[in-house]
């Protein structure tokens, strides 16, 4: 009777063990893939001058004086204007006035140039867990039942032997 309870004992703590090979194949390493961005940026500072073309203007006028004294343009005798120029000309007080007018152009630039170059790098990582976490199918939790059935029934088992022989021991039954 003892020989067959300690073949029984050790049948089912031995059910429990799994293979290394067995347990690779049912639970195979979990596979991760790693990718790394790199942002390389380059900035580079540029400037330039921009030539603007010469641009001119002119106005020539007969200029006569009236009785009372006083200059005035009696005609106007050449009159040019420059592609980015105006003339304006009057007499005021006796004073001749011409005003020329540039249109604003730029004669530096200053620019930053910004190259970014993007890398993605990948790896591959195999990770071996001893635990890995997975659903249980229907006859996997009827076997986690009937091994949790089986495990109770022989700690009763045992607990009331071990209480038999106590009592037999204490009472010399």
């Amino acid at each position: 009777m003892k020989k067959l309870l300690l073949i029984i004992i050790g049948i089912s703590l031995i059910a429990g063990c799994v293979t290394k090979k067995r347990c690779g194949d049912k639970f195979p390493p979990e596979v991760r893939i790693i990718k790394t961005i790199i942002h390389d940026t380059i900035e580079k500072v540029k400037d330039t001058t921009v030539f603007v073309p010469a641009d001119s203007s002119w106005f020539r006028a007969l200029l006569k004086c009236d009785s009372a004294g006083n200059v005035y343009i009696a005609e106007i005798i050449d009159l040019q204007t420059g592609k980015n120029m105006n003339i304006n000309a009057g007499i005021k007080e006796n004073i001749i006035t011409v005003k020329t007018k540039i249109d604003s152009s730029a004669v530096y630039i200053h620019w930053k140039e910004t190259h970014t170059k993007t890398t993605v790098k990948s790896d591959t990582l195999k990770i071996q867990s001893a635990f890995k976490v997975r659903e249980l199918s229907k006859f996997d939790n009827f076997i986690f039942i009937l091994r949790w059935i089986w495990d109770i029934w022989w700690m009763v088992y045992l607990v009331g032997w071990l209480l038999w022989k106590w009592l037999k021991i204490k009472f010399s039954l």
